[in-house]
């Protein structure tokens, strides 16, 4: 009897019998342990998504626009005034071909009232104004230039340039004189030709 108990006892242990706590047997696997997960991102509204998004693609693109309508824009403006200009070309004629302008009369005066010469002569104090009056005819009427060339003792003092735009025109300049002696006026045209010279004298 006592020969089977430790039989009997290596048959329970053999089993799985005898103490809870002992290690389980090699070929089960531990349970894995669970792993905390970061929660998922929080994702703002759509007003605060728009405020995150990159503004200079959308910037440069506009900008990339706005200079291409700013060129279309000039070259049509330059398309414009060249047909404009060369529309008006073909409807101006040549000042050569209509002839010179005519001075239909031109006196010195010391000042220009309503269009008007006042105080016409042919002597002036020094340091006075002197004023050119023109009237002039102009064939064709279309728009030309002349200049009143101021001299003094044959030397030029002044050349100022005066439009006449019309077939008739009034037209002055004024300057202030000074150096005694022998002044002239010259009415020129376009082409350099002297219409009418006008002399007159300066006294100290």
């Amino acid at each position: 009897m006592r020969a089977g108990i430790p039989l009997l006892i290596g048959l329970l242990v053999g089993c799985g019998g005898g103490d809870e706590s002992s290690s389980p047997p090699a070929d089960v696997p531990e349970e894995t342990p669970l792993v905390a997960q970061a929660p998922p991102p929080a994702y703002p509204d759509d007003e605060a998504i728009t405020g995150l998004l990159p503004a200079e693609p959308a910037a440069a693109q506009e900008a990339i626009e706005a200079a291409a309508a700013a060129r279309k824009r000039a070259d049509e403006a330059r398309k414009k005034a060249e047909a404009e200009a060369a529309r008006a070309a073909e409807a101006t004629p040549d000042p050569a071909t209509l002839g010179p302008m005519e001075v239909l009369s031109a006196v010195l005066a010391e000042k220009i009232v309503d269009r008007r010469p006042v105080g016409e002569s042919a002597t002036f104090r020094e340091g006075s104004e002197v004023t050119c009056f023109n009237h002039l005819g102009n064939p064709g009427g279309i728009r030309r230039t002349v200049r009143h060339v101021w001299l003094h003792e044959g030397k030029r003092k002044s050349s100022i340039k005066l439009s006449v735009k019309g077939k008739k025109w009034r037209t002055w300049s004024s300057l202030p004189v000074y150096g005694p002696g022998s002044w002239r006026v010259d009415i020129v045209d376009e082409a350099g030709h002297v219409l009418k010279s006008l002399p007159f004298t300066v006294s100290p």
